[in-house]
């Protein structure tokens, strides 16, 4: 049985006490952790849940983290979906307002979609573990604080802070580095192997690593080519190698949903698309792309191919795995 705690209403992100809630939310925690005598770290796995919401101040900077992706539409269809993407840019305002920066300042420094990646390369983890409810979930913190107060973020511990504070001068710092475009290693095809894209930005101080650091083998025949050799070699753009990541491996699945998370609706598991195919299946010699994606024809009827499906699937006429 879940045991809830009875306890004054905080703001889920800075702690705050919340008196007047426009919207709860129930976190669940799968246990809380103990030390043993012995000094061992352990989790009572008993579910707790624990009522949240958001205050003023918070619903505010949330409201500008959607204004913001909404102007770097570029930006967000390279995270995922809408929710994921409005999460992921608010995480980065989370941190900076933490480090005692206002929102409506924060927003100036997502001016570009170079600006607003970036600050979410930089911030955006940080600005996650820096919530009150992060200390609740998966499971209850040692030290959590889990009584609000009259001021936001008392629950940071000093060290936490300071380097919620360090990322944020190094964010800062970063914006004034020049960017360069870096092809990828010439041990490998010369675009990414997905989406084509011949090259990425990044921070001159980062070029290096503006690939990552795995060399992927492929087949042709698997990422929608017809012909072509059992085994090819290359590299994978940050964006594509977050989705392939996710799905488990270089593959038809991959290709749909890292072409439809480009296009803002990334494919659920178990869907299925026709005539999708990575820009490394196509003929040998063809050079890459300016843009993700740009062999690809008709964006907008896939992108509506998804809608609809996602549309019949909240009907229950397809399933959702």
């Amino acid at each position: 049985m879940t045991r809830k705690f009875d306890l004054p209403l905080a703001c889920r992100d800075c702690g705050r006490n919340v008196s007047l809630p426009t919207k709860i939310d129930t976190l669940v925690a799968r246990g809380r952790e103990r030390r043993l005598p012995g000094g061992a770290l352990v989790v009572d796995e008993h579910p707790y849940a624990l009522d949240v919401s958001r205050c003023a101040v918070c619903l505010e900077r949330r409201s500008r983290a959607a204004g913001i992706l909404d102007g770097h539409p570029r930006v967000g269809r390279g995270i995922g979906s809408r929710d994921y993407a409005l999460d992921v840019i608010d995480a980065a305002l989370i941190a900076l307002d933490a480090s005692g920066i206002e929102p409506e300042r924060a927003e100036k420094y997502a001016a570009t979609d170079r600006d607003l990646r970036l600050m979410i390369d930089r911030l955006t983890s940080i600005g996650d573990g820096a919530t009150w409810a992060a200390q609740f979930t998966p499971v209850i913190r040692l030290d959590a604080v889990l009584v609000s107060s009259d001021e936001r973020w008392l629950h940071l511990n000093p060290d936490y802070a300071q380097v919620i504070r360090d990322r944020s001068a190094a964010f800062f710092m970063a914006l004034i580095e020049t960017n360069v475009a870096v092809e990828p290693p010439e041990d490998g095809a010369r675009g990414c192997l997905l989406c084509g894209v011949g090259t990425v930005e990044a921070l001159k101080s980062r070029a290096e690593s503006a690939w990552g650091n795995r060399r992927w083998q492929a087949s042709v025949l698997s990422l929608g080519g017809s012909l072509g050799p059992e085994a090819t070699y290359g590299y994978l753009c940050l964006t594509d190698t977050r989705v392939v990541t996710e799905v488990g491996g270089l593959g038809p699945t991959a290709v749909e949903r890292a072409f439809t998370t480009y296009l803002g609706e990334p494919l659920l598991i178990g869907w299925e698309l026709t005539n999708v195919s990575a820009w490394i299946s196509l003929p040998a010699g063809t050079p890459p792309n300016a843009e993700p994606w740009a062999h690809q024809p008709d964006h907008d009827a896939v992108r509506e191919s998804v809608q609809e499906m996602r549309e019949k699937a909240r009907k229950g006429l397809v399933r959702i795995e």
